[in-house]
C-alpha cells in the first residue's frame, strides 16, 4: 500500500438526515456513559474527547488539505500553557480559558503558516518537526520559568462542575469537554460543507487547476493551518484542566507522532475518523503495555502495521464500507461490532488482564501514602530538616491539587539515626500505616538495615538520602535507588583536585566508621591511584563518640598537609573547630553532606571555615550569582509560605526540595497506574529531568541498569560568608 493513497482518500459527501440521527444517538450515549463508569473511566473518556478535538484539527490540515504536520504537539502545548497560566497567574475561571487558547493558537498557527507554507510538503513536515522539538526546550528556558514552571511544570486544581451541578468533578469536566467537542465538530462539519471545504478539496486533489480558477492557495492554506492549530490548542487547554499537570516533557515529539498515527488509523478526510483515532491512541498503547511488559512498543508497532494493511482507509473507511457495500444484516453486525469494541475499551477497566489493578497498598483515587525515616533526634538530627522540607513541599503540591488529583500523605518517623530503630519504624510504616513506597530515608547504615526487607516485600525504596555505592545495584536490589552523587565519585573529584594542585602533599583522612565514611576513603584511594601512598593517616570514629579531638590531634601529628573531612555534620563541625584551636591549617576538603553553612560551618565558626573546599550540584540560595534566578525566587517564596521556621540558605533544605521534586515527577509519570511495580519502572526512566534548584549543567537520569540519578558535581570554596563555585563540573566518567 502506498502512503499517498492513504493521504488522498475520497472526497466527503454532503451530510444527509442520517448524519444528524447518528449524531443525536452518539450524543445521547455520550451523556449517559459517565453515570455508568467509574471516575477513572470517566477521566479516560474525557481524554478521548480531547484527543478527538486534536485529531480533528490535524485532519483538517492533513486529510482535507493534504499538508503534513509533525509538530501539532507544540500547539497542544501552547493551549495547555495558556490555560494553566491564565488560571494560576490571572485567576481566570476555567470555563473562560478555551477562547483564549483558541485565539492565541489561531494566531500562532497562522503566523507560522505564512513562511512555512512557501515550502513543499516534505519541507513543511521538517519545519513542523523542528517546532515540536524546540518548544519543550523553550518552555524550560529560565526567562520563562516564572510562567511555565520550568521542568517542574504547573499543577492545576481540578475545577468544580459548572452551575453547581450535583455531579462529581470528573463528570463535570467530562460534560464541559463534551459540549466543546460537539460544538467544534459541528463547526468543522459546516466549514467543510461550505466554500472553504470545496476550496480545500480542490487544492488537495487538483492544485494546478485550483490556481487557474483563481483560488488563493496561500490564503486558504494559511486559514486551514490556523484553524487546525486552533483546534489542537483548545484540546491542549482542556487536557491541562483534566490532567491537572503540565510540563515541557509532556509535549514531546512522540505526542505529535501520536496525533498523526491517530488520524491515519482513524481515517483521513472524515469527521468520525477523529473519534476512532482518539480511542485508538488513548487505549491501545495501554493495552499493549498490559499484554506484553517485555516489549509493549514492539506489539504496538505490529498492531499499527496490521491496522494499516487491514484498513488502508482507516477505521472510518472500514466502517463506511461495511455499511455502504454490504447487506443490511452485515451492516447491523458491523454496527454491533463497533459498539462492542468501544464498550470493551471504555467500560472494561481499562482492558486489564485478570491480575492487573491500578493501585497497590498505599494508593487510591484520592491519596498516595509515602513513608520516610529521619533522625529527628540523636547525633544525626542536623539532617532532620531534610524531612521537614520534603513534608513542606508535599503540602505545597497538595495545595495545588496533588498529583493527578491525588493528595500526598507523607508519614515521616524518627529513627534517631539508629539502624534498629530504622527497622522498627520502617515495619510500622509498611505494616501499620500501609504506605505505597519509602522515600528519602536518611543515612547509609539505617537504609542498609532495611534494604533486604523492602526488596523482599517489593516495596520501592527510592531516592535515599545517602551517597553510598550500595544504592546502584539493580541486579541484586532492584527496589532500592539512591539520589545524590555517590560518595566515591565525590571523593574522586577531590583526589583529582589534589593531584592537580598539591601533587606531593601528605594526606590525612577523618571518616565515620561505617559505609558512609568508608566510601569516601575508598573513593579517595581510587582517585589517587598510584599516588594513594600519599595518605599518611586515615582515622575513623564511631557515631556514638562524644568528640573526635584525639583524631584531629593525631592527624596533625602525622604532618598531614591535606585533610579530607568525611565526617557527619556534628563531627565535621568539631573537626573544623578543633583544627583551628590547635593551629593545624591544612588544605581542607569537606564532604558535601556536611557542607551546610547553618548546621556545620556556623557552629564551627565562619572565620575558622574560610578556605574550606567542598562540592555541590545545587544552586546556593545565598550566592549573589543566583540572586535573580527565578528558581531561587520561587524557592524563597516556598520557604516563606510552607516552612517559615526553616533556613532557606541551608543546603540540606535545598537538597530536600530537589529530592521531593524528583519523586513528584516519578508519580506524575506513573499516571493512574499507581502500583509499586510501575512506580519503580518510572523511577528507573527519568530522562534529563531538571529539578529547579540543580545546577543548570546537571540533570537527573536513570535507567533499568543505572540507578544513579545524579553523577556530577562542581567544586566550591567557602569565602567566610558563602560557598563560591569554581572550576568545571566533574562527571563520574571524568
Amino acid at each position: 500500500m502506498k502512503i499517498s493513497s492513504m493521504l488522498t482518500p475520497p472526497n466527503p459527501s454532503r451530510a444527509s438526515p442520517k448524519f444528524f440521527v447518528f449524531a443525536f444517538i452518539v450524543i445521547v450515549l455520550a451523556t449517559i456513559l459517565p453515570f455508568l463508569l467509574s471516575a477513572y473511566q470517566t477521566f479516560q473518556l474525557t481524554q478521548v474527547l480531547i484527543y478527538a478535538i486534536a485529531l480533528l484539527g490535524l485532519n483538517l490540515l492533513t486529510g482535507y488539505s493534504g499538508q503534513i504536520s509533525l509538530g501539532h504537539g507544540a500547539f497542544f502545548a501552547i493551549g495547555a500553557y495558556v490555560t494553566a497560566i491564565l488560571i494560576n497567574h490571572s485567576s481566570v475561571p476555567y470555563w473562560a480559558t478555551p477562547p483564549f487558547a483558541a485565539v492565541l493558537c489561531l494566531a500562532a498557527g497562522s503566523l507560522f503558516a505564512l513562511p512555512a507554507l512557501r515550502l513543499a510538503n516534505l519541507y513543511l513536515s521538517l519545519t513542523t518537526f523542528a517546532l515540536a522539538v524546540a518548544l519543550p526546550q523553550l518552555l524550560k528556558h529560565p526567562r520563562f520559568e516564572p510562567w511555565t514552571g520550568g521542568s517542574q511544570g504547573i499543577v492545576l486544581q481540578k475545577p468544580d462542575p459548572l452551575f453547581g451541578l450535583p455531579v462529581s468533578q470528573d463528570i463535570g469536566l467530562y460534560f464541559f469537554t463534551l459540549g466543546i467537542t460537539a460544538s467544534l465538530f459541528l463547526l468543522a462539519h459546516n466549514l467543510l460543507r461550505g466554500r472553504i471545504g470545496l476550496a480545500l478539496t480542490a487544492l488537495r486533489d487538483h492544485p494546478v487547476a485550483a490556481a487557474s480558477l483563481g483560488i488563493n492557495i496561500a490564503r486558504y492554506k494559511t486559514i486551514i493551518f490556523g484553524l487546525s492549530a486552533m483546534y489542537t490548542g483548545i484540546a491542549g487547554g482542556l487536557s491541562a484542566l483534566v490532567v491537572q499537570f503540565i510540563a515541557p516533557d509532556s509535549f514531546t515529539l512522540f505526542l505529535s507522532l501520536s496525533f498523526l498515527i491517530g488520524i491515519i488509523i482513524g481515517g483521513l478526510s472524515t469527521l468520525t475518523g477523529a473519534i476512532y483515532g482518539a480511542f485508538f491512541i488513548q487505549f491501545i498503547p495501554n493495552l499493549t503495555g498490559q499484554i506484553s511488559r517485555a516489549a509493549p512498543w514492539m506489539l504496538y508497532g505490529i498492531l499499527l502495521i496490521a491496522c494499516t494493511y487491514a484498513m488502508p482507509k482507516g477505521i472510518a473507511g472500514f466502517v463506511n464500507a461495511a455499511f455502504i457495500q454490504t447487506s443490511p444484516r452485515r451492516r447491523l453486525l458491523a454496527g454491533f461490532f463497533g459498539a462492542g469494541l468501544i464498550a470493551t475499551l471504555v467500560i472494561t477497566p481499562p482492558l486489564a488482564l485478570p491480575s492487573e489493578k491500578n493501585y497497590d497498598t498505599g494508593a487510591s483515587s484520592s491519596e498516595i501514602k509515602i513513608g520516610n525515616t529521619m533522625p529527628y533526634s540523636g547525633t544525626g538530627s542536623a539532617w532532620s530538616t531534610i524531612g521537614k522540607t520534603e513534608a513542606a513541599y508535599f503540602r505545597m503540591i497538595n495545595d495545588r491539587g496533588g498529583v493527578h488529583g491525588r493528595k500526598i500523605t507523607f508519614i515521616s518517623l524518627d529513627d534517631g539515626y539508629s539502624p534498629p530503630k530504622t527497622v522498627e519504624a520502617t515495619r510500622r510504616l509498611l505494616e501499620e500505616d500501609r504506605v505505597l513506597l519509602m522515600f528519602g530515608s536518611l543515612g547509609t547504615a539505617p537504609n542498609l538495615a532495611v534494604r533486604k526487607y523492602l526488596n523482599a516485600k517489593k516495596v520501592p525504596q527510592l531516592f535515599i538520602s545517602s551517597g553510598s555505592h550500595h544504592w546502584n545495584d539493580p541486579n541484586h536490589y532492584p527496589w532500592t535507588m539512591g539520589l545524590q552523587t555517590a560518595y566515591r565519585t565525590e571523593a574522586k573529584i577531590y583526589a583529582s583536585h589534589i593531584l592537580k594542585n598539591t601533587p606531593h602533599a601528605r594526606i590525612g583522612v577523618l571518616y565515620q566508621n561505617d559505609d558512609y565514611g568508608k566510601d569516601y576513603l575508598a573513593g579517595l584511594r581510587e582517585g589517587l591511584g598510584l599516588h594513594s601512598h600519599l595518605i599518611v593517616a586515615a582515622l575513623s570514629y564511631e557515631n556514638t563518640d562524644a568528640t573526635i579531638d584525639s583524631q584531629i590531634i593525631e592527624l596533625q601529628s602525622a604532618r598531614a598537609e591535606v585533610f579530607l573531612n568525611a565526617a557527619g555534620a556534628k563531627f565535621a563541625a568539631q573537626a573544623i573547630r578543633k583544627a583551628a584551636a590547635i593551629g593545624w591549617r591544612p588544605v581542607h576538603y569537606l564532604n558535601h553532606p556536611a557542607s551546610s553553612i547553618s548546621s556545620v560551618l556556623l557552629p564551627a565558626g565562619l572565620e575558622k571555615s574560610m578556605g574550606i573546599i567542598s562540592s555541590m550540584d545545587t544552586k546556593d540560595p545565598g550566592s549573589p550569582a543566583w540572586r535573580d534566578d527565578p528558581a531561587i525566587l520561587a524557592w524563597f517564596a516556598f520557604m516563606h509560605a510552607y516552612y517559615p521556621e526553616g533556613n532557606p540558605y541551608d543546603s540540606y533544605n535545598v537538597y530536600a526540595y530537589n529530592a521531593a521534586q524528583i519523586l513528584v515527577q516519578v508519580l506524575t509519570q506513573a499516571g493512574d497506574l499507581l502500583t509499586r511495580e510501575n512506580i519503580l519502572r518510572q523511577a528507573a526512566n527519568l530522562q534529563n529531568f531538571s529539578p529547579t534548584l540543580l545546577l543548570p549543567s546537571i540533570t537527573v537520569n536513570t535507567s533499568a541498569t543505572d540507578y544513579a540519578p545524579l553523577e556530577s558535581a562542581q567544586l566550591m570554596r567557602f569565602d567566610g560568608k558563602n560557598w563560591v563555585l569554581f572550576g568545571e563540573v566533574f562527571n563520574s566518567d571524568d
